[in-house]
């Protein structure tokens, strides 16, 4: 009887993990439909990015994501220059942030680190070193890795 309950209870949690991650991947789905595809160039390195140009789209950014894979981003645009402020609320993963003006580099954040069970009054709140028109999120160490640097040119692909 007890080994009849305890193979209940393994394959009960087993489907209940497997829902959730199902959920948890549809309302990534979801969250994305109706979001622009770009390619931008930093310097020689391509990215394929999500645009984010609404406020709505703005606030959500990443959260809810399980993770960015690496030659991926989501690329912020602003109607107008501005010193916007991020954060990781809801964040699962760890991220660069490349500041952008002018078609020009002229900052990041690196390896900003995810801040669970963090009051948001206390999250870190992280901002350009000047006015941005546009702001590239992608994976934790990409910075460094491809050696972004102030004064790198942006570009990003025009529609067909």
């Amino acid at each position: 009887m007890k080994k009849n309950i305890t193979i209940a209870v393994i394959i009960a949690s087993v489907f209940m993990i497997s829902v959730f991650a199902l959920l948890r991947s549809a309302s990534s789905l979801v969250a994305n439909l109706g979001v622009e595809h770009r390619t931008i160039m930093v310097g020689d390195d391509i990215f394929s990015v999500d645009v984010s140009d609404s406020e709505e789209e703005r606030q959500r950014g990443l959260s809810g994501r399980g993770r960015l894979e690496e030659g991926s981003g989501m690329l912020f645009v602003y109607d107008s220059p501005r010193i916007p402020v991020f954060w990781m609320k809801d964040m699962d993963f760890p991220i660069d942030i490349i500041w952008i003006s002018g078609g020009r580099v002229i900052g990041a954040e690196l390896n900003i680190p995810v801040e669970r069970g963090v009051p948001e009054a206390e999250m870190r709140r992280y901002s350009p070193p000047d006015f941005v028109d546009m702001a590239l999120e992608v994976a934790s160490g990409t910075v460094s890795r491809l050696m972004v640097t102030v004064g790198e040119p942006v570009s990003i692909e025009k529609d067909n």
